[in-house]
């Protein structure tokens, strides 16, 4: 059910359709680009995320985070097995680091890595920002691969 409702609103978001779902045209408007950052590198030497970030405090800003799907055809032994992928986000909003677990064939991780990167590249990813500071942030998610 969960992959299901990701495809859904995958295709959805993607201006795609499907089979008993009417769509009601509707805008696009910009993102708000405005930096969340009001302080220099040097005045934010020390400063970290909050250990909460379930309740985090008011000041505190995620960065933009993004789900990469697989590459092309899922090979049959990923259907049903869970991915985890893990990224750290830098304060310049790039990407520095990538870890996947969960998929053993060396050439298909090496693609789902570049589609990542890929993806990463060509947006716009604003930082995670807390007490006016930029700050590198790690994020992870699961997911399953189902059948295509």
């Amino acid at each position: 059910m969960r992959m299901n409702t990701v495809v859904l609103s995958i295709a959805l978001l993607c201006g795609g359709t499907t089979r008993g779902v009417s769509q009601e045209p509707f805008t696009v408007r910009p993102r708000d680009r405005t930096p969340l950052a009001t302080r220099t590198p040097e005045e934010c030497a020390g400063v970290v995320a909050p250990a909460d970030l379930k309740n985090p405090p008011a000041d505190y800003r995620a960065a933009e985070c993004f789900i990469a799907m697989l590459p092309g055809k899922v090979p049959k032994e990923l259907r049903g097995k869970p991915i985890g992928v893990r990224y750290l986000q830098t304060a310049r909003g790039t990407l520095d680091s990538i870890q996947v677990e969960g998929i053993d064939d060396a050439k298909y991780r090496a693609r789902f890595i570049k589609n990542i990167e890929s993806f990463f590249a060509e947006g716009d990813f604003r930082p995670a920002v807390y007490q006016g500071c930029a700050l590198d942030s790690w994020y992870s998610y699961t997911m399953t691969a189902g059948p295509r």
